[in-house]
């Protein structure tokens, strides 16, 4: 109440000007759909702009003043308030939308990898989900220049947008992980003598390229295979009569295979040395040893190939 209210009215607009102790402390330059709310209260009349509140004095307006008009174009300010109701739900929509695209992403990739069991490779699928975020931001700045709440909108868009950069570049960063040719399959196949159905995918990594933590042995390599059900009829109905195929690894044998080897996931296993060329057994005397692990799962039509090296001591 200490400020002292001037205006400049010109045709189209008014030059709201505030001073206090004959000092200037702030100028708006308003047009009449700016005003969001006009509201009379005894000898003052309160305005809304920016969803900031500007009181005016009646005594020192004139009796024809557009202020007074304006209480009376119900119209404008009916259309106000649809316009704000629009704003305020796009906002709620696109940040909504934002926390939403993560997870949208992440269901995406899941289906994705089901069809072409490629996890990482597929990851490039977050960046398709970035335009909701950064329509969220841009959105955001367009509040604020309207002088509506807008934080939540940017804050949100650009969290979400850096998680999908982030995770859709994993794509690119750990591309050379994996290895998709048959090599692995055919090496085992020779060295085994057995003979393993046309793979559907197969995902190999190369564990000598880095520091390894694996706490038992020395992996050189992994490979993940995955068959369509209908190429593994004749393999699978073959398992039970092969002697080179066991179903339960004994307990003093546990110590030979590797870290991947889970023995509550499978249901075959083949513990192949090659050094002795032995399957299943033993070394008789200690010494480091190079095996081969083979793991078959019947139920997911999966096999994982395991080949390490390991110190063995009798």
């Amino acid at each position: 109440m200490e400020n002292t209210y001037s205006y400049e009215i010109y045709d189209k607009y008014f030059v709201l000007i505030i001073s206090r102790s004959e000092e200037v402390t702030k100028t708006l330059k308003v047009y009449p759909d700016d005003i969001e709310k006009i509201q009379f209260f005894g000898n003052y009349i309160m305005l809304q702009i920016s969803g900031q509140n500007y009181i005016i004095k009646k005594d020192v307006l004139n009796s024809d003043s557009l202020f007074f008009n304006l209480e009376n174009q119900m119209h404008g300010k009916i259309d106000k308030i649809k316009h704000r109701d629009f704003f305020e739900t796009i906002s709620i929509i696109l940040f909504v939308f934002s926390i939403s695209s993560i997870f949208g992403a992440m269901i995406t990739v899941s289906t994705l990898s089901a069809i072409n069991q490629m996890f990482t490779e597929n990851m490039w699928v977050f960046f398709l989900f970035l335009p909701i975020p950064i329509a969220s931001i841009v959105f955001g700045f367009l509040l604020k220049k309207k002088g509506y709440k807008y934080k939540k909108n940017v804050i949100a868009g650009l969290i979400m947008a850096s998680l999908l950069c982030i995770y859709g570049s994993f794509s690119f960063i750990f591309a050379d992980i994996y290895s998709h040719s048959d090599e692995p399959i055919l090496m085992v196949e020779e060295a085994l003598s057995i003979d393993i159905p046309t793979p559907l995918r197969i995902n190999t990594q190369d564990w000598t390229k880095g520091t390894q933590s694996i706490p038992r042995g020395y992996i050189y390599s992994t490979s993940d295979i995955f068959f369509d059900e209908s190429a593994v009829e004749d393999f699978e109905s073959n398992l039970p009569g092969d002697s080179k195929w066991i179903t339960d690894i004994p307990n003093e044998m546990i110590g030979i295979t590797s870290y991947f080897c889970d023995i509550q996931k499978s249901d075959y296993y083949i513990i192949y040395n090659k050094d002795t060329k032995e399957f299943n057994k033993l070394p008789e005397e200690s010494g480091t040893y190079v095996f081969i692990n083979v793991l078959y799962n019947v139920e997911n039509n999966t096999m994982k190939l395991v080949e390490y090296q390991i110190e063995y001591t009798k």
